[in-house]
Parts: C-alpha cells; sequence; structure tokens
C-alpha cells in the first residue's frame, strides 16, 4: 500500500500489481470478483508491458495523510485510453475515462498528461491501459500542489525546448538562403521532424495543433520513420559517404529503401509489426550512424567530429530514458525524466557546430590554397623579372658584339579556377597533386599538405585538366601525372603520389596510364 504524506510526487511503479484482461470486457464488477492471487506483483517503476491486443488493469491500494486531494498521473504518450475506477474509503466508486485517442476535452485538466482525481479519501484504484504500441505504465500519485509544480516546470521546458529548436531552424535556415547548399536545406527539415516527434511523444501537438483529432494520435511509427529516413539522408551528404566510404554509402542506401516502405504497414493497421520493425529499424540507423560517422572521421573527415559527439549524446540521452522506464534508473530527477528532449536539443546544437565547423574548414582551406597560389605567383613574377633583366644584358651585349644570346622565356602560370566560398580560387596547376570526386563537389589536394573543397563536379574541371598533363585513373581521381612517385601493382594498381597518398588504378584505366608512365 502506498501511504502519501507529503505534498510531492510519487511513483505508484512499485505499488501496483497488474492483470492482463484478454477478452477487453472487464468492468468493475468482474475486477473485485477477481481473487488476490489473479493480480501479479510489478517491481519496476514504470512497467513496460509490451505490444499486446488485450487491456492490461492495474490496481493499487492508496491510503492519504495528507489534508489534500490526491491525483493520478499518467505521464505516457502510448495509452491510447486509460479508464480509471476509484473506490473511496467509504465504499463508493467513480469512474473515469479519457487517453490520446479520447477528445482533448474529456480531461480533467486540460494539459498533456493524463491526469485523474483519487479524492481525499481513495483507498483501492484500478486503472485499465490500452494501446496499439508498446504499453509503459508510468504512473505517479500526486497532490494538488505538486502537481502544479510538475506543470510549472513541464510548461517551462516545453517552451525552451521549442524555442531551441526554432532557433536552430531559422539559423540553418538563414545559411541556406546564403549559400543555396541542399545540406543545409536537408538539416532544417530535419529539425522540423525531430520538433515534430518530441511534441508528438511529449503530448504537446495534441494539446495544440489537433485537439479535435485525437485519431491523429494513432500514427506513432510514421513520424518516427520519416524523421529516421532524414537522419540518415543528411548523413549521407555531411560526411560524403559516397566519395569516402562507398561500401557504407550502398548500404545506407538500400537500408533507405526498405525504411521508407515501414509506412505502409500503419496505414494498412498492421500492428504490432509496425510498432516492432520501427523500433528495431531505429536501433540499426544508430548501430549504422554510428558506425560510418566513426570510420569518415578516422578516414581525416575533420568536419566529422561534431556529429559524433551529437550523434554520441543523444544515443545516451536513448539510453538514460530507456533504463529509466525499465526502472533500473529509479531517480524521477527532471533531467532523467527528460532526458529525450534534452539530448535532442544537444543533437541539434551539436550538428548546427559541426555545419558551422563545416564552413570554418572549408574557408581555411581556401585560405591556405590563396596564400600558395600568391606564393607562386610571386615566385613566377621574379621569374619573369630575371628574364627581363637577362635579355636587357643580350640586348646590350648584341649591339656590342653583334651576337644575341637566346634564352626562352618562362612559361607563363598556368592556373585552375575553382569556385570556393569566398570566391573563385586561382590554383597553379603544378600545386595540385590529384582531384577526388565528393558527389556534386570535388577535392583538390595540394603540395603543402593542404586540400581544397570545390563547389564543382570533378566532370567541369576534367578537360582543362587533361590537356595539361592531367590524367582521369579511376571514376572518382584525376591525378596530376609529374606528381606521381611509383606504381603500386594490383588489379588496377595503386599510384603513390608525392604526398605519400595512395590514388586507385581503375582496370579499364590501367593500361594506358602503364604506357604514359613508360612502364
Amino acid at each position: 500500500m502506498l501511504h502519501y504524506r507529503e505534498s510531492k510526487t510519487i511513483s505508484l511503479g512499485s505499488y501496483l500489481q497488474f492483470y492482463e484482461d484478454k477478452s477487453r470486457l472487464f468492468g468493475i464488477e468482474q475486477l473485485q470478483k477477481l481473487p488476490s492471487k489473479a493480480f501479479q506483483k510489478n517491481t519496476k517503476t514504470a512497467p513496460n508491458f509490451g505490444v499486446r491486443n488485450s487491456k492490461v488493469w492495474l490496481k493499487a491500494s492508496v491510503e492519504n495523510h495528507s489534508t489534500g486531494s490526491l491525483y493520478l498521473l499518467c505521464d505516457e504518450e502510448n495509452i491510447f485510453r486509460i479508464e480509471v475506477y476509484v473506490i473511496d474509503q467509504k465504499g463508493a466508486i467513480r469512474y473515469y475515462k479519457t487517453g490520446f485517442l479520447e477528445k482533448y476535452n474529456s480531461r480533467f485538466f486540460q494539459n498533456n498528461q493524463l491526469t485523474v482525481p483519487l479524492g481525499t479519501h481513495p483507498q483501492t484504484v484500478y486503472i485499465g491501459i490500452s494501446g496499439d504500441a508498446t504499453l509503459l505504465a508510468s504512473m505517479y500519485v500526486t497532490s494538488e500542489k505538486a502537481l502544479a509544480s510538475w506543470q510549472h516546470w513541464n510548461d517551462t521546458f516545453e517552451g525552451a525546448f521549442l524555442g531551441w529548436m526554432l532557433l536552430v531552424f531559422l539559423y540553418n535556415l538563414f545559411i541556406f538562403v546564403q549559400l543555396r547548399e541542399r545540406l543545409y536545406l536537408t538539416y532544417c527539415v530535419y529539425v522540423i521532424t525531430c520538433t515534430f516527434v518530441v511534441i508528438r511523444l511529449e503530448g504537446i501537438g495534441f494539446d495544440l495543433l489537433w485537439p479535435e483529432y485525437p485519431s491523429f494520435n494513432r500514427w506513432i511509427d510514421t513520424p518516427s520513420v520519416v524523421n529516421t529516413w532524414l537522419v540518415i539522408l543528411f548523413a549521407m551528404q555531411f560526411l560524403q559517404t559516397k566519395a569516402i566510404v562507398r561500401r557504407l554509402h550502398r548500404i545506407l542506401q538500400v537500408y533507405l529503401g526498405m525504411v521508407s516502405c515501414l509506412p505502409l504497414l500503419e496505414f494498412f493497421n498492421v500492428r504490432p509489426l509496425s510498432n516492432n520493425l520501427t523500433m528495431l529499424s531505429f536501433l540499426i540507423s544508430c548501430a549504422l550512424l554510428m558506425t560510418t560517422a566513426t570510420t569518415v572521421f578516422w578516414k581525416g573527415l575533420r568536419q566529422a567530429r561534431f556529429y559524433l559527439l551529437g550523434w554520441t549524446v543523444f544515443l545516451g540521452s536513448v539510453v538514460v530514458i530507456t533504463l529509466w522506464k525499465m526502472g533500473i534508473i529509479t531517480s524521477t530527477h527532471f533531467l532523467v525524466y527528460n532526458a529525450f528532449p534534452i539530448g535532442t536539443m544537444l543533437e541539434a546544437a551539436l550538428f548546427s557546430f559541426a555545419l558551422a565547423d563545416r564552413i570554418r574548414i572549408f574557408r581555411q582551406e581556401a585560405d591556405d590554397a590563396r596564400s600558395l597560389s600568391l606564393k607562386r605567383l610571386e615566385e613566377n613574377e621574379k621569374l619573369l623579372t630575371e628574364y627581363q633583366r637577362v635579355q636587357e644584358q643580350n640586348r646590350q651585349l648584341q649591339e656590342k658584339d653583334s651576337q644575341g644570346i637566346s634564352q626562352d622565356a618562362p612559361q607563363p602560370l598556368k592556373r585552375l579556377s575553382v569556385p570556393s566560398m569566398n570566391g573563385v580560387l586561382l590554383l597553379p596547376l603544378s600545386d595540385i597533386i590529384h582531384v577526388q570526386a565528393m558527389g556534386s563537389y570535388c577535392t583538390i589536394f595540394l603540395t603543402n599538405q593542404k586540400k581544397v573543397m570545390a563547389s564543382k563536379p570533378l566532370a567541369d574541371f576534367e578537360p582543362f585538366l587533361v590537356e595539361n598533363e592531367f590524367m582521369r585513373v579511376h571514376k572518382s581521381h584525376l591525378i596530376n601525372l609529374r606528381q606521381v612517385v611509383r606504381y603500386v601493382k594490383g588489379d588496377g594498381g595503386t599510384l603513390v603520389m608525392t604526398d605519400e597518398s595512395e590514388v586507385s588504378v581503375s582496370r579499364t584505366k590501367k593500361a594506358d596510364l602503364l604506357a604514359i608512365l613508360g612502364i
């Protein structure tokens, strides 16, 4: 029995007994006729009954030692319908019916938690819960004062969450408008879906957006699937998987196609299979994205560090909320209770840092390339000055001795025009080691151990470079033939460049390359 003495919120989990009503027809008469041993003892803070078609009846004995009324607080979004019978010390019975498939105005308190009055002197409480998704019975007994405090902090946090996500959205939307880069638009849509998933889970959407349409709450899996689809798409673009980890990129493409089919199960009401597969897809997505981000980071993509950190923080919040609902973590602290939305906020912030860091890296690369280009230009100007000086000496000698001393003029410095974030860079061809395709972008590797990201595909540079002692040895690589150090035999082979980088050679290009190299 729960003895309520202080004005605070107490978890009802360990005081609950439960009984499975497979007929879904039980009322108070049938419940009272059940023997005590029919109800099983629960020991978890938030018992998890899984996905089932039956109704679960919870039973609790409560004795109020305070002077005010008590309330039952149910903080779980997947309970479509909840029926409560309250039997007081005089034997009087009160009945309440609410849930996320009942109209919003049917609630005793107009808030996004399910709250039922227990009265001043409750004795026995029967709580019937049912739904199409995983049933988690996160129940609390609270006083009016404690409930008001709970709601105050809850409303404050929800306002902070929505404000923060709106700020992240507007910030990245502004960058998209300035740069017109699709990656930032993808992230803006992802932020919207993240926000929608959270407000759907927390009941905010039902409160603010569709209070007259409770049937919309039945759509549990589809918003999560759309969010999963977008986070994978964003990861593929941001982490440049097509260029850096081709095998993982193909796996992610196939997986995206599979995930896209999951909403059909919910549309045709194939439950609980829909819910189970959605949960499984989330776990697989977490594993795939962590593997991809870690691999790309170790391959040298510096901008992946904040992405990896953001994803790690988000997974940490998922672990915390899962352990809490399993009863392993018993604390009802604010940070534990709101672990999932807090993790979502931190993930959104760190992903924004990752995008900003990406811009910083591109600008740094462009500055390094500009410095190298200016250095080569100064060297070329010195050569021209020296050439003019020699020519002047030759002219004077020719006038004196009637003999000309000929000397070839230095060739003009050939440069590649590369569009970047800050304008157009002019890179000397002699300083380009090789160019690597990155989808609609490409990376240019330079002799000073620097690289530049160009906002053009490799094919746009190929005609000019091929005319100037460059060769496309692979569909993803175009190399400077003067920068080749050695050739390593293999199926297609590998070229070792002057910066000790290795470039794969395709089998179709092998014969032409060996002929040019004289091997």
